[in-house]
């Protein structure tokens, strides 16, 4: 924090997912579809032959979004 300068200019936003920082179309889709190391793993799980409440329940599991007691005390 000690580098970090504060100016008066105004706020700007920017897409860190494309080289000019701005957002577009093709950036959000490459961004989500392509070069992914899991799109094969995903496409596994939500292609797979089981229930939707299993594939949800294992695409939960891998994003380490499960509701666990821990988490229930947490909040």
């Amino acid at each position: 924090l000690q580098d970090l300068q504060l100016t008066e200019d105004e706020d700007q936003i920017t897409w860190r997912f494309n080289a000019n920082g701005n957002y577009s179309v093709q950036s959000a889709y490459q961004t989500q579809f392509i070069g992914s190391q899991y799109n094969e793993k995903w496409r596994q799980i939500w292609n797979a032959k089981v229930e939707n409440k299993c594939k949800f329940f294992i695409w939960q599991l891998l994003q380490y979004k499960l509701p666990t007691s821990e988490k229930f005390i947490a909040r």
